[in-house]
Protein backbone atom coordinates (compact mmCIF):
# COMPACT_ATOMS: atom_id res chain seq x y z
CA UNK A 1 0.00 0.00 0.00
CA UNK A 2 1.36 3.48 -0.83
CA UNK A 3 2.87 5.26 2.16
CA UNK A 4 1.68 8.77 1.25
CA UNK A 5 -0.26 10.87 -1.24
CA UNK A 6 2.76 11.32 -3.53
CA UNK A 7 3.31 7.58 -3.80
CA UNK A 8 -0.38 7.11 -4.53
CA UNK A 9 -0.19 9.77 -7.29
CA UNK A 10 2.86 8.05 -8.80
CA UNK A 11 1.10 4.70 -8.73
CA UNK A 12 -2.04 6.17 -10.31
CA UNK A 13 0.06 7.89 -12.98
CA UNK A 14 1.87 4.65 -13.80
CA UNK A 15 -1.38 2.72 -14.04
CA UNK A 16 -2.91 5.44 -16.24
CA UNK A 17 0.10 5.36 -18.55
CA UNK A 18 -0.10 1.57 -18.77
CA UNK A 19 -3.81 1.70 -19.60
CA UNK A 20 -3.31 4.40 -22.23
CA UNK A 21 -0.42 2.55 -23.90
CA UNK A 22 -2.37 -0.72 -23.80
CA UNK A 23 -5.54 0.79 -25.33
CA UNK A 24 -3.98 3.10 -27.91
CA UNK A 25 -0.81 1.31 -28.96
CA UNK A 26 -0.35 -2.29 -27.89
CA UNK A 27 -3.87 -3.71 -28.41
CA UNK A 28 -4.47 -2.10 -31.83
CA UNK A 29 -1.07 -3.13 -33.21
CA UNK A 30 -0.97 -6.66 -31.80
CA UNK A 31 -4.58 -7.52 -32.60
CA UNK A 32 -4.24 -6.07 -36.12
CA UNK A 33 -1.30 -8.35 -36.74
CA UNK A 34 -3.34 -11.43 -35.84
CA UNK A 35 -6.87 -10.64 -37.03
CA UNK A 36 -6.52 -7.61 -39.33
CA UNK A 37 -7.29 -3.94 -38.65
CA UNK A 38 -11.05 -4.14 -39.13
CA UNK A 39 -11.56 -7.10 -36.80
CA UNK A 40 -9.13 -5.60 -34.28
CA UNK A 41 -11.09 -2.33 -34.22
CA UNK A 42 -14.39 -4.19 -33.74
CA UNK A 43 -12.95 -6.28 -30.90
CA UNK A 44 -11.44 -3.26 -29.15
CA UNK A 45 -14.66 -1.28 -29.53
CA UNK A 46 -16.83 -3.99 -28.00
CA UNK A 47 -14.44 -4.89 -25.18
CA UNK A 48 -13.69 -1.30 -24.14
CA UNK A 49 -17.33 -0.18 -24.46
CA UNK A 50 -18.51 -3.01 -22.23
CA UNK A 51 -15.73 -2.48 -19.70
CA UNK A 52 -16.36 1.25 -19.45
CA UNK A 53 -20.13 0.82 -19.37
CA UNK A 54 -19.98 -1.60 -16.46
CA UNK A 55 -17.37 0.23 -14.36
CA UNK A 56 -16.41 3.81 -15.08
CA UNK A 57 -19.84 5.27 -15.78
CA UNK A 58 -21.05 4.44 -12.26
CA UNK A 59 -18.27 6.58 -10.80
CA UNK A 60 -19.11 9.47 -13.13
CA UNK A 61 -22.70 9.50 -11.89
CA UNK A 62 -21.31 10.35 -8.45
CA UNK A 63 -19.31 13.29 -9.84
CA UNK A 64 -21.94 15.14 -11.86
CA UNK A 65 -25.61 15.29 -12.69
CA UNK A 66 -26.34 14.13 -16.23
CA UNK A 67 -29.28 16.04 -17.69
CA UNK A 68 -28.75 15.75 -21.45
CA UNK A 69 -26.50 14.63 -24.31
CA UNK A 70 -24.03 17.45 -23.69
CA UNK A 71 -23.52 16.41 -20.06
CA UNK A 72 -23.09 12.77 -21.10
CA UNK A 73 -20.50 13.64 -23.76
CA UNK A 74 -18.53 16.01 -21.52
CA UNK A 75 -18.52 13.36 -18.77
CA UNK A 76 -16.38 11.26 -21.11
CA UNK A 77 -13.45 13.64 -20.62
CA UNK A 78 -13.54 13.59 -16.79
CA UNK A 79 -11.63 10.31 -16.23
CA UNK A 80 -8.75 11.48 -18.42
CA UNK A 81 -8.66 14.86 -16.69
CA UNK A 82 -8.63 13.22 -13.24
CA UNK A 83 -5.52 11.20 -14.11
CA UNK A 84 -3.63 14.14 -15.61
CA UNK A 85 -4.49 13.57 -19.29
CA UNK A 86 -6.79 16.49 -20.08
CA UNK A 87 -8.32 17.18 -23.47
CA UNK A 88 -8.61 20.76 -24.77
CA UNK A 89 -12.05 21.06 -26.31
CA UNK A 90 -14.90 23.45 -27.02
CA UNK A 91 -18.63 22.98 -27.36
CA UNK A 92 -19.38 24.17 -30.90
CA UNK A 93 -23.14 23.55 -30.95
CA UNK A 94 -25.74 22.56 -28.41
CA UNK A 95 -29.36 21.89 -29.18
CA UNK A 96 -30.91 20.78 -25.91
CA UNK A 97 -31.19 17.02 -25.69
CA UNK A 98 -31.29 16.58 -29.49
CA UNK A 99 -27.63 17.00 -30.39
CA UNK A 100 -24.29 18.50 -29.35
CA UNK A 101 -21.03 19.05 -31.22
CA UNK A 102 -17.67 19.12 -29.44
CA UNK A 103 -14.38 19.99 -31.13
CA UNK A 104 -11.20 18.57 -29.57
CA UNK A 105 -8.08 20.63 -30.26
CA UNK A 106 -5.65 18.66 -28.11
CA UNK A 107 -5.93 14.97 -27.24
CA UNK A 108 -3.60 13.23 -24.78
CA UNK A 109 -3.60 10.10 -26.97
CA UNK A 110 -2.41 11.81 -30.15
CA UNK A 111 1.15 10.62 -29.48
CA UNK A 112 -0.15 7.10 -30.26
CA UNK A 113 -2.94 7.76 -32.75
CA UNK A 114 -1.03 10.09 -35.09
CA UNK A 115 0.80 7.07 -36.53
CA UNK A 116 -2.08 4.60 -36.17
CA UNK A 117 -5.43 6.45 -36.55
CA UNK A 118 -7.53 3.32 -36.02
CA UNK A 119 -6.30 3.29 -32.42
CA UNK A 120 -8.90 6.02 -31.76
CA UNK A 121 -11.47 3.24 -31.59
CA UNK A 122 -10.67 2.88 -27.87
CA UNK A 123 -11.64 6.52 -27.26
CA UNK A 124 -14.81 6.11 -29.33
CA UNK A 125 -15.68 3.00 -27.33
CA UNK A 126 -15.11 4.91 -24.09
CA UNK A 127 -17.56 7.58 -25.23
CA UNK A 128 -20.12 4.98 -26.32
CA UNK A 129 -19.88 3.03 -23.05
CA UNK A 130 -20.14 6.08 -20.82
CA UNK A 131 -23.04 7.62 -22.76
CA UNK A 132 -24.87 4.26 -22.91
CA UNK A 133 -24.69 3.80 -19.17
CA UNK A 134 -25.36 7.42 -18.19
CA UNK A 135 -28.43 7.75 -20.41
CA UNK A 136 -29.49 4.07 -20.40
CA UNK A 137 -29.73 4.05 -24.21
CA UNK A 138 -27.92 2.16 -26.96
CA UNK A 139 -25.12 4.09 -28.68
CA UNK A 140 -23.32 3.54 -31.96
CA UNK A 141 -20.25 5.31 -33.34
CA UNK A 142 -19.97 6.46 -36.95
CA UNK A 143 -16.44 7.27 -38.17
CA UNK A 144 -16.86 9.91 -40.90
CA UNK A 145 -19.52 7.78 -42.65
CA UNK A 146 -16.90 5.09 -43.32
CA UNK A 147 -17.21 2.64 -40.43
CA UNK A 148 -20.01 2.15 -37.91
CA UNK A 149 -19.56 0.34 -34.60
CA UNK A 150 -22.25 -0.60 -32.11
CA UNK A 151 -25.86 -1.76 -32.27
CA UNK A 152 -27.94 -1.14 -35.39
CA UNK A 153 -30.94 -0.28 -33.23
CA UNK A 154 -29.09 2.47 -31.33
CA UNK A 155 -31.06 5.54 -30.35
CA UNK A 156 -27.94 7.74 -30.08
CA UNK A 157 -25.08 8.14 -32.52
CA UNK A 158 -21.62 9.57 -31.87
CA UNK A 159 -20.50 10.79 -35.28
CA UNK A 160 -16.82 11.51 -35.80
CA UNK A 161 -17.06 14.45 -38.20
CA UNK A 162 -13.35 15.36 -38.18
CA UNK A 163 -10.37 13.28 -37.09
CA UNK A 164 -6.95 14.79 -36.40
CA UNK A 165 -4.97 11.54 -36.82
CA UNK A 166 -6.47 11.27 -40.33
CA UNK A 167 -5.25 14.75 -41.27
CA UNK A 168 -7.97 17.10 -40.05
CA UNK A 169 -6.88 20.09 -37.90
CA UNK A 170 -8.91 18.78 -34.91
CA UNK A 171 -11.33 16.03 -33.94
CA UNK A 172 -15.03 16.83 -33.95
CA UNK A 173 -17.78 14.71 -32.43
CA UNK A 174 -21.50 15.15 -32.93
CA UNK A 175 -23.73 13.26 -30.53
CA UNK A 176 -27.31 13.10 -31.72
CA UNK A 177 -30.55 11.31 -31.10
CA UNK A 178 -31.59 9.06 -33.97
CA UNK A 179 -35.20 8.50 -32.94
Amino acid sequence: MPENVEELKELLSGFSNLTEKLLFEILPKVLSKYVGEGAAAALIFNIVREGVRTTLAEELKKMMEIKNLKDALLACYIPYEKVGMPFKYEVVKENGDVDVIVRVHECPHFKYTKDFPRACIACAATKAGIIEDLLNEKVRVNFKDERVYGPKDASIEVKVRAHKPSGDPYCEFEVMRLK
